[in-house]
């Protein structure tokens, strides 16, 4: 504080201003966020402020908000140029898509005011004779006061179906048209070596230049941000104009809308990168891909904990939402064949990889070699007919004549029988734990169930690999053995 208030440049955001009612202008959807968020007092411009508190009067009586019809409400107050003062705030933006995030930078300069001026207040009231603590009493009283508006900013947003719908009247852009929006999350999996950031550079490739992503979707023409921590600079360097080439597109025409951050040997956690990303504007991307997941995790955390995986996708989310890109995770299978499982299964760790993204996209190896099978599963699209793909280096493509259905591993008829006599099997043996109250051992479980120990124990040893039992080694009557439990994901 050894600088005077009045020396100090308050901090202003008033492009954020004008563009906050821009936006509520051009999509009065987007109000809904904004209102909660600020207040007029917030506001420096008086055009801005006036325009939102007539704007923002209007939204919560349920009411237009028409230009011509706010002009009445902003004349008195603004005057002969209020005609003005409404086209250009209107004209302020191109989107409302930003809106939230505008909103943010306003509600954040003005609170930085109010805490400027309640330091020069106390600096005053401490150099005219006023006690110390009836001073730091004063700046208390205001830090608690900004600490619980802050708090009550950040609570559960609680909505009726009819102010839901009124303010999200409609889905967010697709980025890749019946596969994953704009602010989605979409996960890539398949096996170690197989080519996933190959098939990550296509995918890449072809929202920069608008083409029909594997020949078959459509996606929204962009920007796109790689961030890869797995390869020399050099490697990456080569390897993206090599797909450019074969897909017919010269580097200079997307050089500059590739933007490319490497990682390798300057490693950063996902929380860490978050801090990086802030820098974005929001919508500066349609796209940003992590290549590879595995090494974006905190130190220590393993991919298996199901919580630590619910909070990587949630700050994911965060990124998601700040950004307005859509987030593509390159991340490996589990290990084992794939062909029998579903989907959502073939991703390796936690179930909440698969659960908490909006787009799974697996490739599983097809009986042809160098064919895959590209399947998905979408939150917010209709099904996806799986199709199989070629890899004929550098580029994965579309192989038409080839059957889907034809996995590299699938069971023969008797071993449909088995896998259909174990799936029924092992779910006597999830009840049987389900209903104990503590673990039990493979003798205890033995009079429980019609099967005998060698049985028991194949099941579970399917069962701690699909992740629905875990064990822990005890010693009963000197003899060390292994109890069973049943995890968070055995209901999945």
């Amino acid at each position: 504080m050894t600088r005077s208030r009045q020396e100090a440049e308050p901090p202003l955001a008033i492009d954020a201003e004008r563009a906050v009612v821009g936006s509520m202008l051009l999509d009065p959807s987007s109000a809904g966020p904004v209102v909660s968020r600020l207040r007029p007092a917030d506001f420096v411009d008086e055009g801005a402020r006036e325009v939102f508190r007539v704007a923002v009067d209007r939204h919560r009586r349920g009411e237009p908000l028409d230009p011509v019809l706010m002009l009445r409400e902003v004349k008195p107050k603004l005057g002969d140029d209020s005609a003005v003062i409404i086209a250009g705030l209107g004209e302020s933006v191109t989107t409302a898509a930003n809106a939230a995030h505008y909103a943010d930078l306003v509600a954040d300069a003005a609170l930085k005011r109010r805490i400027l001026d309640a330091a020069s207040l106390a600096l005053s009231s401490a150099s005219n004779g006023h006690a110390g603590a009836e001073v730091l009493s004063s700046l208390h009283s205001f830090a608690e006061d900004e600490l619980r508006t802050v708090e009550r900013q950040n609570r559960v947003d609680k909505f009726t179906l009819g102010t839901l719908v009124a303010d999200y009247p409609r889905l967010n852009e697709p980025i890749v048209e019946g596969l994953f929006r704009r602010g989605e999350t979409c996960n890539v999996i398949a096996a170690s070596k197989v080519g996933k950031s190959w098939f990550a550079y296509g995918l890449a490739l072809s929202i920069i230049s608008g083409w029909h992503w594997l020949g078959r979707f459509p996606v929204a023409r962009g920007r796109v941000l790689l961030i890869d921590n797995e390869l020399h600079r050099q490697t990456l360097a080569s390897r993206i104009p090599t797909v450019c080439e074969a897909i017919g597109l010269r580097v200079e025409e997307v050089a500059n809308d590739l933007a490319i951050w490497p990682l390798r040997g300057n490693l950063r956690s996902l929380a860490e990168l978050a801090v990086e990303l802030e820098s974005i504007e929001p919508g500066e991307y349609q796209a940003i891909i992590f290549d590879a997941k595995y090494r974006f995790a905190e130190e220590g955390v393993s991919e298996n904990d199901n919580s630590a995986e619910t909070r990587v996708y949630n700050l994911l989310d965060q990124i998601a939402a700040r950004t307005q890109a859509a987030l593509v995770v390159i991340h490996h299978a589990s290990k084992g064949s794939q062909a029998e499982k579903a989907v959502t299964d073939v991703g390796a760790g936690a179930g909440a990889q698969s659960r908490a993204t909006d787009c799974h996209l697996v490739l599983r190896p097809h009986e042809e070699d160098g064919c895959a099978v590209l399947d998905a599963a979408v939150r917010s699209f209709a099904p996806v007919e799986p199709v199989v793909l070629r890899w004929g280096f550098p580029l994965w493509q579309p192989a038409e004549s080839l059957d889907p259905t034809a996995l590299k591993g699938s069971r023969g008829k008797a071993d449909e029988t088995r896998f259909e006599n174990d799936r029924r099997d092992k779910l006597t043996i999830i009840d049987v734990l389900r209903k104990s109250e503590k673990p039990l051992t493979n003798r205890e479980l033995r009079p429980l169930t019609p099967f005998g120990k060698d049985k028991i124990n194949r099941l579970l040893d399917q069962l701690q690999f699909e992740g629905a039992v875990s064990s822990d080694e005890v010693t009963k009557r000197g003899n060390v053995c292994h109890e069973y439990r049943l995890t968070d994901d055995s209901d999945e």
